[in-house]
């Protein structure tokens, strides 16, 4: 039996009727958008922690294979040279090697070669070329005994072996054939002149003389370390003081992002510089969530503060719009679909008639929620609405 024309038309309705209304779909769209903005969020904050986490190898073979550069061997050097620094530091995080140098580095003035050497392995080689000389002068020295001798008592030791008045007079370039171009400690106190011009002596070992060498003159041209270029200027006397006080500033200086003008000045509020991406977050101090500690500047926060500093980013990331952390390229661009899912109201017209609860959930009038987009929600606003909306689909 053919159906009549109303027949069709009946069913057509019932079809229509048996429909998924549209009106749900884009919640599960802004589930998806939200999920993927966690990720990404979460991936910017563990790169900073991973940065401090990961082992040196790692990072340095980064910035080798990208820059082109030889760092990784310089600093720890091959199967024929030694590095600058012990190739033991290679495989632990940038915060242990800067925690166990600091450590070495507290001993000031009564630090050791072998201290020395623990950090950097050339001090051996150079003892034993010391060793080597003096003894063609009649000088015998024991090698544990000078290793482990603190560095102001070396003088006296030398002394002790030694049978001249005279001996204090002889110029330390005469032991060792170097090249006043050459750097490095042994270079150092070889090619050292005194305030009257004369190269030091023996009797220029002293512990004030000691002190008074600085990192650069030990290591040599450092403009290329990114670590140790910051310490250039420090003595072994000042090396503990000034790992502790290093800022972050100061290392990353290189990398860290500025708000500028229309010159290319960078902007100063309230006599510190504005920030912008990652280091904003990472560097500003949120008095509105950070009451647990003193305000600290910007270019104040100490690389060994970097605990304090996760959690500073964590809260300022928590207290940041949507919208503010897009601008700041902590959430990447989204493209056409995340833009829109940003500029989504807020209140759209199937939630119109839960505007009081949506209201009340966020603390904010209904005035504010009526003009807003997702994109004007913090990260921890966005978790409360996004438990509101799952709770509209399962039950509508």
């Amino acid at each position: 039996m053919k159906k009549k024309k109303n027949d069709y038309m009946d069913d057509t309705e019932d079809i229509k009727n048996e429909r998924p209304k549209k009106r749900r779909r884009w919640p599960f769209l802004f589930l998806g958008f939200f999920l993927g903005l966690l990720i990404t969020i979460g991936s910017t904050v563990a790169a900073v922690v991973v940065l401090i986490n990961n082992p040196v190898e790692k990072t340095v073979g980064t910035i080798d294979k990208v820059a082109n550069t030889e760092l990784y061997e310089t600093l720890f050097g091959d199967d024929d040279d030694l590095g600058v620094l012990d190739a033991s530091y290679a495989g632990k995080s940038l915060k242990d090697v800067i925690g166990e140098i600091s450590d070495i580095a507290q001993k000031g003035s009564s630090l050791s070669f072998a201290d020395l050497n623990e950090i950097f392995p050339k001090v051996e080689t150079t003892l034993d070329d010391l060793i080597e000389n003096l003894e063609e002068h009649s000088i015998v020295l024991d090698k544990d005994e000078l290793f482990t001798t603190p560095l102001n008592e070396i003088a006296d030791l030398l002394l002790d072996k030694i049978s001249l008045d005279n001996f204090r007079s002889i110029e330390l370039r005469e032991f060792f054939d170097i090249d006043p171009d050459d750097t490095g400690i042994l270079a150092t106190l070889v090619n050292k002149k005194d305030s009257e011009g004369n190269y030091w002596t023996i009797g220029h070992l002293t512990i004030e003389n000691i002190n008074s060498l600085t990192i650069g003159e030990v290591l040599g041209e450092l403009s290329d370390n990114f670590y140790f270029k910051h310490l250039s200027n420090s003595t072994l006397e000042t090396l503990a003081t000034d790992i502790n006080s290093l800022t972050v500033i100061e290392l990353f200086e290189d990398v860290i992002e500025y708000k500028t003008d229309a010159q290319g000045n960078i902007v100063y509020e309230n006599g510190h510089p504005v920030l912008k991406g990652i280091w904003k977050y990472l560097l500003t101090y949120n008095p509105d969530v950070l009451n647990s500690y003193p305000y600290t500047a910007p270019e104040d926060y100490a690389v060994m503060d970097m605990n304090k500093l996760i959690e500073n980013m964590r809260n300022n990331i928590e207290c940041a719009t949507l919208h503010e952390l897009h601008d700041d390229s902590v959430i990447p661009h989204l493209g056409e679909d995340g833009n829109n899912t940003l500029n989504q109201k807020l209140l759209p017209p199937a939630l119109m008639s839960k505007a009081n609860e949506i209201s009340t959930l966020l603390g904010l009038d209904i005035e504010q929620i009526n003009q807003m987009t997702i994109g004007d929600l913090t990260i921890l606003q966005v978790s409360d609405y996004l438990g509101f909306l799952l709770g509209e689909i399962l039950n509508p």
